[in-house]
């Protein structure tokens, strides 16, 4: 586990997990993960050679999906109704 200072001299725990599972966790594809961590939506950093992604930014952005009903990009494509 790691310490990320937010200022002010307080530290937060920060937990990071792979980015496969951060595409279970958010039912979304790997590449939908890589994509929302270039876009600044997940926070992801690159540590021995994997990319991780934070857990506190999959819970932010399932939340934020959850309220907002989805939308482009909520899920996996081809799952559910038609097009």
């Amino acid at each position: 586990m790691s310490k990320e200072s937010i200022g002010l001299g307080h530290e937060i725990d920060v937990r990071w997990i792979p980015v496969k599972a951060a595409a279970d966790l958010l039912e979304v594809s790997r590449q939908r993960v890589d994509q929302l961590c270039r876009e600044g939506v997940l926070v992801s950093i690159k540590y021995a050679g994997t990319n991780l992604v934070s857990v506190r930014s999959c819970d932010a952005r399932k939340r934020a999906r959850q309220v907002g009903g989805g939308g482009r990009g909520s899920g996996r494509r081809g799952v559910g109704g038609s097009h």
